[in-house]
């Protein structure tokens, strides 16, 4: 998992104090953290299936974000 720096302006966005980091994912640290390929990864972010972001042609994954979405996608749990 890479930790990138996160610019002043998005952390007084996200309401963080501190820190001045977000944990993000790659394309393969995010397949192997779903179980699933790279190219699955790849179908459901052109999908726009996945919460990601692109830096340049490179596409991330936030960590947090992506917890939140798993939890949002389990059966039988209210959101």
């Amino acid at each position: 998992m890479k930790t990138l720096p996160c610019p002043p302006s998005v952390r007084r966005k996200m309401g963080e104090k501190g820190g001045d980091s977000l944990k993000t994912l790659t394309v393969a640290e995010t397949a192997e953290k779903l179980k699933v390929s790279t190219s699955t990864v790849y179908a459901m972010t052109r999908k726009k299936q996945i919460p990601h972001f692109r830096i340049g042609q490179k596409i991330f994954f936030r960590d947090d974000a992506l917890e939140k979405w798993i939890t949002h996608l389990e059966v039988g749990t209210e959101s």
